[in-house]
C-alpha cells in the first residue's frame, strides 16, 4: 500500500496525514507550501514564521512532503489575504488547480495504490488516471464543500449573495468539478447536508461514504453564567460574510435589541458588511482561542445562520463549551442537534422562528440551563481520531 494525497492549501489535510503516520500507512503529500518541505527553497526562510502557524504539522515528516509551484501558491495565498483579483479569484484558483494537477503526473508511479485529495482539486488528474492510463489506483475524493451545482443554485436563489461575492463559475468549471464526482471511486462527505447535495445532482449514492469532522476544544474558562440577566448573549464566529449568514444576524438582531446581545467573532470580508450594524450587534474581530474562551464564558447561545457550510467546526467548538446553538440546516446541524432538546435547527433565512428560538430560551430560563449543561453529550464522538480511524478503514477497504 502507499498513498499518495494531495493539496494546495490547508485546511483540515494534515489531520488526514497525522492519521497515515499514527496508523503507519506509507503516502507522499504533494502541496503548494509548507513550513518544512524535502525540496525546501532557501526563499521560504523569509516565510517560516507564516508557513509554520498555517502549512505545518509537527506530526507530519517532512520527508513525505514535496512542494510544487511553490511561489505561484505563496503569491495567491497573499492575493487572498489582502483581497486582490476578488472578482477573479475563482477563475485564477481554476487556472492554479490545473496546473498543481499537472505538475503531479510525472509523480504517478505504478507503485502507488491510492490518490486522496479534496474537491475541486482533481477533475484532470482522476479523468486521467482513469482514462490515459491502465494503473489499478483507487481514487478517494473528499467533498469538502457542496456540490458545484447546488452551489450555483445558491446564488441564483440569494442575490445579495453574488453582489457581495461572486461566484464566476463559468459553465465549464461547473462541468469540470462536476466530473470529480464521477471518475472517483469513493467519495466521502462530511455532513448529511452535502450528502444531500452531492445525490440531489446525480452522483451515485453507492460511492458516497460518511466520514463526520472532529473539531479542536476550546481551553475552558470557568462558566461565569447569570440566568436571571434581563438580555441574552448570543455568539457568532466565523468569516463575516454572506455566506456565513451575517446579514440575516443583523436583521435578527436588529428585531430582538431589547432581549439579546450579538457577539460577533471573525475577519469580515469586507467593511462594508460591518455598515449599520443595530446598537446590539458588537464586533470583536479574530480573536485568539484564549481570549474566544473567555468570551464564551459569558455566553448563552451560539448561532449559526449559514446559507452554507460543509461541517461547521465552529459550531462543534460553541457547543463543546456550552453554548445553546440555533443553527442553519445547511451544516453539519441536523447530524449533531435533536430540535428542541439541544438546540434548534432553522433554515437560514427564516428570521421569524429564529427569533422565536431567542424568545422561548429568554422565557424559560430553566430550558436554557438544562441545555447547556446537556448540549455537549451530543458531539462526543466528533473528533479527529475517529476522523482518522475512519479515513484508515476506508483506504485499506477500497
Amino acid at each position: 500500500m502507499n498513498v499518495l494525497v494531495y493539496h494546495p492549501s490547508r485546511q483540515h489535510i494534515y489531520k488526514v496525514l497525522e492519521g497515515l503516520e499514527e496508523y503507519r500507512i506509507p503516502y507522499r503529500f504533494y502541496t503548494g507550501m509548507y513550513f518544512k518541505c524535502n525540496n525546501q527553497h532557501i526563499l521560504f526562510n523569509f516565510f517560516k514564521n507564516y508557513l509554520r502557524k498555517s502549512r505545518f504539522s509537527s506530526k507530519v515528516s517532512s520527508k513525505r512532503v514535496t512542494c510544487l509551484n511553490r511561489f505561484e501558491e505563496f503569491l495567491f495565498s497573499l492575493w487572498g489575504r489582502w483581497g486582490l483579483f476578488y472578482r477573479e479569484r475563482n477563475r485564477l484558483l481554476f487556472k492554479k488547480q490545473l496546473k498543481f494537477q499537472k505538475s503531479l503526473l510525472n509523480h504517478i508511479t505504478p507503485g502507488i495504490s491510492h490518490i486522496i485529495t479534496f474537491h475541486t482539486n482533481a477533475f484532470f488528474l482522476y479523468e486521467w488516471v482513469k482514462e490515459k492510463t491502465d494503473l489499478n489506483i483507487k481514487l478517494i475524493l473528499e467533498a469538502a464543500q457542496p456540490h458545484p451545482g447546488w452551489i450555483n443554485e445558491l446564488y441564483e436563489k440569494y442575490p445579495l449573495y453574488i453582489n457581495e461575492m461572486p461566484l464566476n463559475y463559468t459553465n465549464t468549471m461547473i462541468k469540470k468539478y462536476s466530473d470529480e464526482f464521477k471518475f472517483a471511486d469513493i467519495i466521502i462527505a462530511p455532513s448529511t447536508f452535502v450528502k444531500k447535495t452531492l445525490t440531489k445532482h446525480g452522483v451515485d449514492e453507492k460511492k458516497i461514504i460518511m466520514n463526520f469532522y472532529g473539531f479542536n476544544p476550546l481551553k475552558k474558562t470557568d462558566r461565569k453564567l447569570n440566568f436571571d440577566r434581563a438580555k441574552l448573549q448570543i455568539a457568532f464566529t466565523g468569516l463575516v460574510s454572506p455566506s456565513k449568514g451575517f446579514h440575516i444576524l443583523k436583521h435578527v438582531a436588529k428585531l430582538t435589541e431589547k432581549i439579546a446581545d450579538f457577539h460577533v467573532f471573525g475577519h469580515p470580508v469586507s467593511r462594508k458588511i460591518l455598515k449599520n450594524l443595530p446598537g446590539n450587534v458588537f464586533f470583536h474581530g479574530f480573536v485568539s482561542h484564549k481570549t474566544l474562551s473567555e468570551y464564551y464564558s459569558t455566553m448563552d447561545i451560539f448561532y449559526f445562520p449559514t446559507l452554507y457550510d460543509a461541517s461547521g467546526l465552529a459550531l462543534l467548538e460553541a457547543m463543546n463549551y456550552g453554548l445553546v446553538p440555533i443553527a442553519s440546516v445547511n451544516s453539519i446541524a441536523p447530524d449533531i442537534i435533536k430540535h428542541g432538546k439541544t438546540g434548534f435547527i432553522i433554515s437560514p433565512e427564516d428570521v421569524d422562528n429564529t427569533i422565536h428560538y431567542i424568545e422561548i430560551l429568554r422565557r424559560d430560563r430553566k430550558l436554557l440551563k438544562h441545555m447547556s449543561e446537556t448540549v455537549q453529550m451530543s458531539i462526543k464522538k466528533f473528533t479527529w481520531s475517529e476522523y482518522q480511524k475512519k479515513y484508515v478503514e476506508i483506504i485499506k477497504g477500497a
